[in-house]
């Protein structure tokens, strides 16, 4: 039995050395397996990476297109606004003048509607004519229609 145990134990030696040589290889080829695994994951980070920084390059563009349109729209408002106050302030001044071309038209239309006494004592108390009925020269004189002669 002796022989038949040793017998055993060598068989048992042998297949622990070839369990051991599997084992090894095994242990050899996940390492290999993990290592290639390890590249990938490298190269996948930096590709991630690059497309990170691309990302955020166009983020960061996109923004200052964003500020530099809100400047512009900002810019536009502010023309905008101030045209159109130049526009009120223009306009209020139109008004005015036709509130005062109404009144001055309505104040004519009022000395129409006095008698040709009333007329006469209006003028001669503005100073356009005098007590002879002749005008002071307050009067606006129109140009000749007639050309100069010419001299010889």
């Amino acid at each position: 039995m002796a022989e038949n145990n040793a017998v055993t134990k060598e068989e048992l030696k042998e297949v622990m050395a070839e369990m051991r040589q599997e084992f090894r290889q095994g242990l050899a080829e996940t390492n290999q397996n993990v290592l290639a695994l390890r590249h990938k994951v490298d190269a996948n980070e930096k590709k991630f990476e690059a497309f990170r920084d691309e990302t955020l390059k166009k983020h960061d563009e996109v923004v200052k297109a964003i500020f530099a349109h809100e400047k512009k729209t900002d810019a536009q408002y502010e023309d905008l606004r101030q045209t159109q106050s130049r526009l009120l302030t223009g306009m209020d001044k139109v008004m005015k003048e036709l509130e005062n071309h109404r009144i001055e038209r309505m104040s004519l239309g009022a000395i129409q509607d006095l008698h040709g006494s009333e007329i006469e004592a209006i003028k001669k108390h503005l100073g356009f004519e005098n007590n002879n009925g002749k005008s002071r020269g307050n009067t606006i004189k129109r140009p000749s229609s007639k050309k100069p002669k010419k001299s010889k």
